[in-house]
């Protein structure tokens, strides 16, 4: 791969900003790789978190565009495209701030299909807890939808049940790097979550309630597929709604 350049390369990106790697002698399958290293004062030189994957949002015969990683303190990150088990440097970039804030926030679901109200923009919202000021996360589009969100703390995810085009999903939207994590689609009926993990209940059959943990670790770019545990009979003359 030859003639490589990156976009905006002397700035400093923020988590979620986009990336664009322009290379001639790109191929459908390669992806990208990130070395992340933040100084750490009298205990180590530097904090390092190593092969993790980018996440790609476009991919074109000569162009891959990806988004800068969050959650980690401001760092250098070393990128590197990964073909068939080997890889070859791309250069580094700077990134700002990712980790979670230490000051408590409420985000909440407004004007959901739930509670529906015409003239109120649907969407995520946050609430600064000690000025009350409240400021958009995100907008939801025309036939989409987020419900029963839950969070598992230290993640700045928010997982739920997303509603689009038709279709129900478990998906987590990342609020430090601002994208849908990874959707999976299942007939789930509620969420919750404990101080490990997100949990689905959801129905297998007529009478039968069946629940999978969904991970979303603190340090990884990529959410865990659903680990399935066994399916439990409901009692009788329960329903499951």
């Amino acid at each position: 791969m030859t003639n490589i350049t990156i976009s905006d390369a002397g700035k400093t990106f923020n988590p979620g900003d986009a990336v664009t790697v322009k290379a001639d002698g790109l191929q459908s399958d390669d992806q990208i790789i990130l070395d992340i290293y933040w100084p750490i004062a009298d205990i180590f030189p530097e904090g390092y978190s190593r092969y993790t994957r980018a996440v790609t949002t476009e991919q074109t015969t000569n162009s891959i565009t990806f988004l800068a990683p969050g959650h980690w303190p401001a760092s250098r990150v070393e990128m590197f495209l990964e073909r068939a088990g080997q890889l070859q440097p791309l250069g580094q970039i700077s990134v700002a701030d990712g980790q979670s804030p230490e000051e408590p926030y409420l985000y909440g679901i407004t004007n959901s299909h739930a509670i529906y109200t015409p003239t109120v923009p649907r969407g995520i919202t946050r609430i600064d807890l000690v000025t009350q000021e409240i400021s958009e996360v995100i907008q939801f589009h025309d036939g989409e939808d987020f419900r029963l969100a839950a969070n598992i703390p230290g993640t700045n995810i928010l997982c739920g049940i997303r509603e689009k085009d038709g279709s129900s999903f478990i998906d987590g939207y990342d609020l430090c790097m601002h994208y849908w994590c990874n959707p999976v689609e299942r007939n789930a009926i509620t969420i919750c979550s404990d101080f490990n993990n997100t949990i689905s209940l959801e129905m297998a059959g007529d009478k039968l309630l069946t629940y999978c943990s969904i991970s979303y670790p603190v340090y990884t770019r990529l959410s865990m597929p659903p680990i399935h545990t066994p399916e439990i009979p409901l009692p009788d003359g329960l329903k499951p709604e």
